[in-house]
């Protein structure tokens, strides 16, 4: 057996096909565990958790592992987007929120990763802001 053999049959123990392999690390790189914004201050929390997901996915390496994990998913809700639902129900769930879990992934989640996966070049110049605002005042 040859040490690439070795390699590919660890791969395949641990996680089974290339496709799991491929969604687990790309929700790993963007932990699900870690803590979300929480100053009091739903908007401004909305805005540094928009924030994040945009430097995230401005490395290259992290938005190639989004459009694998989304395509590795297939018809399934891939780990990262249940991820980013329930980190979306939690902001709708605070005290003074106006619109539901549906409403930041369509208005704030939504266009951020359609950025990613087919303008990349652009993403620079979003301003989280702008995503957020336009969910307040849509929900007001």
């Amino acid at each position: 057996m040859t040490a690439g053999e070795a390699s590919a049959g660890g791969i395949y123990r641990r996680w089974g096909d290339a496709r799991t392999m491929i969604n687990d690390l790309a929700t790993y790189r963007l932990d699900p565990d870690r803590g979300l914004p929480d100053t009091g201050y739903l908007r401004a929390d909305l805005t540094a958790w928009a924030q994040e997901m945009l430097g995230h996915y401005s490395s290259p390496v992290n938005a190639a592992l989004l459009r694998g994990g989304a395509a590795a998913a297939g018809e399934s809700e891939s780990d990262c987007l249940r991820d980013r639902r329930a980190e979306a129900a939690g902001f709708a769930s605070r005290p003074g929120s106006t619109f539901t879990g549906d409403d930041v992934i369509d208005r704030v989640v939504a266009p951020i990763i359609y950025r990613v996966v087919f303008l990349p070049w652009t993403l620079p110049e979003v301003d989280a802001r702008t995503y957020v605002d336009e969910l307040c005042r849509a929900s007001a």
